[in-house]
């Protein structure tokens, strides 16, 4: 994300676990300026105003609040830092460089430096060698699901406010949802 003032990226993201014969994907989109985050799935928004994080259920018509660092704990890494995760606390393995159409892709593993504090074993990193931007993202966590993000289109400085990563409780009150609050 470095240089970029906000990312807007199209991606899809799948969730498998062979043992368990769970394969699912979804569409979606994800929007990213400094600290704060937007990713609509699926009937299921997750926003963060960098402070907390909302996950917003329709068909349940439930909210759910959470810190960030609640949030953070829980998923095992800071969304708001996908695109530049492999910055600190990595050490890093290059596996290979492989052709995908006309694109050279770099594919590099990266395994936490505290293994015991994360709910992965590693992250292997798909990069469009020319570009020098991630292609896709593979998250092979400890419970034997792996998570895969897959970006389809990434558009650098896309138009975004603070407005977009703001939630009114109120409103979804009145639209009869209910807010679970686990900030208190």
């Amino acid at each position: 994300m470095k240089g970029y003032t906000s990312l807007k990226v199209e991606c899809t993201y799948n969730l498998e676990n062979s043992a368990a014969k769970l394969n699912e994907t979804q569409e979606g989109t994800l929007l990213l300026k400094g600290n704060k985050f937007k990713l609509t799935l699926s009937g299921r928004e997750i926003i963060s105003d960098g402070t907390n994080v909302w996950i917003v259920m329709k068909k349940a018509e439930e909210v759910h609040k959470k810190t960030q660092v609640d949030f953070n704990e829980e998923l095992g890494f800071d969304p708001s830092k996908i695109f530049t995760v492999y910055e600190e606390g990595f050490k890093y393995q290059f596996l290979k460089e492989t052709k995908e159409g006309a694109k050279t892709i770099e594919i590099i593993d990266l395994f936490p430096l505290e293994p015991g504090k994360k709910n992965y074993s590693r992250i292997r990193m798909n990069i469009d060698k020319e570009k020098s931007q991630i292609v896709s993202s593979k998250t092979f966590a400890k419970d034997g699901n792996t998570y895969t993000l897959t970006v389809k289109t990434l558009i650098p400085n896309a138009p975004s406010t603070d407005a977009d990563f703001k939630v009114n409780e109120a409103d979804f009150i009145k639209q009869g949802f209910e807010i679970v609050d686990f900030t208190e």
